[in-house]
């Protein structure tokens, strides 16, 4: 059997390697060419990338105010029960700080101006206008978004009968508040949280939370509130038109006290 020549066997090498060579090359230019013509193409710019999602028929709010001319010892030292509201109207920018304060979005990852439990945020508030300048009478949802703030009402009736109201509601200062604030929750989305058992006694240890939130808050804006317990609940969801899964835990009427 003839021995191939050493010569040659190292010349097939070489080509060979060349042709590996060739080919890294020509993968790495069309790698290359594919980046450069991507960074040509137009993206979405900032504003479109961090725009918050939008939701169809939603109200925006006025952007909520975070400084004040009276500290937290003030507003504490001042906070009262205060049920005899004047017949005066309350303006949309005043809904929408009190909105923020109840469950605000106030970080860029998503944590609110109350604590949830395992960020499951098993709250909503709704609320129902009566005297809101710049807002059509009716019920309301708050959306305060998710990762990012949406802070929108969304409309949820028109349509709401003041006798029946008034039947849901008994307590005299809920009947005469220009403006009612239902904080509702819904045991669904802390199922897998935390024990069966303690998910009801949560729900009102969070929405105490939001309660104090929004009453400190009230009475920083010089207006008046007083938490309401005692309420016919199926009565007051279907009025409201609060979805399905929410259940009304605190009712709060808001007005300007009477002096």
């Amino acid at each position: 059997m003839p021995k191939k020549h050493p010569a040659l066997a190292n010349k097939r090498i070489f080509r060979f390697l060349l042709i590996v060579i060739l080919l890294t090359l020509a993968v790495y230019v069309l790698l290359i060419r594919t980046n450069f013509i991507s960074l040509l193409q137009p993206g979405p710019s900032p504003s479109e990338d961090l725009a918050p999602p939008t939701v169809l028929n939603a109200i925006p709010l006025p952007a909520p105010v975070k400084t004040s001319k009276i500290s937290l010892e003030q507003t504490l030292d001042k906070r009262r029960d205060r049920r005899d509201y004047e017949d005066r109207s309350i303006d949309l920018k005043i809904l929408s700080q009190l909105l923020w304060s109840a469950q605000g979005v106030n970080t860029d990852w998503g944590d609110r101006t109350v604590f949830s439990y395992k960020s499951a945020h098993p709250l909503a508030v709704f609320v129902i206008a009566r005297q809101i300048n710049g807002l059509e009478p009716g019920a309301y949802q708050y959306l305060p978004g998710d990762l990012r703030p949406t802070h929108q009402l969304l409309p949820l009736t028109h349509t709401i009968n003041q006798s029946d109201l008034d039947t849901a509601l008994t307590l005299q200062p809920v009947r005469t508040a220009p403006l009612l604030l239902i904080i509702a929750g819904s045991s669904s989305r802390l199922a897998g949280a935390m024990p069966a058992e303690s998910i009801s006694s949560y729900l009102y240890l969070e929405a105490g939370q939001v309660t104090q939130n929004v009453s400190l808050q009230i009475e920083s804006l010089s207006l008046g509130t007083t938490p309401v317990f005692s309420f016919n609940t199926p009565l007051l969801s279907k009025l409201a038109n609060i979805p399905a899964g929410f259940t009304p835990l605190v009712v709060m009427p808001v007005g300007f006290p009477k002096p």
